[in-house]
């Protein structure tokens, strides 16, 4: 998320205070959590790891485009050009 935050153009300082609080949080999670009532968490097996070989070129078009640069309509025909690549990823 903080890394789709920085493509987005989040300004720096706030994903590097980002990082920096999930870091504590990683190294926190020995701790283990209570919720009462509340069914225990299984480890999931991620579907899509966000910069896996074969997607680095969606990522990268991604990343290059320019979206203070486009209309409206050219906007949302690139979001869905890119859903449509990303579905197919």
């Amino acid at each position: 998320g903080i890394e789709v935050a920085q493509l987005a153009g989040v300004p720096k300082e706030i994903v590097n205070r980002a990082k920096k609080i999930l870091a504590e949080l990683e190294a926190d999670d020995t701790k283990e959590r209570y919720t009462p009532n509340a069914a225990p968490i299984e480890e999931e097996t991620p579907i899509m790891t966000l910069f896996d070989g074969a997607k680095d070129d969606f990522i990268r078009e991604v990343a290059a485009v320019d979206v203070n640069t486009l209309t409206p309509i050219e906007a949302m025909g690139k979001l869905f050009e890119l859903a449509k690549k990303a579905k197919d990823i």
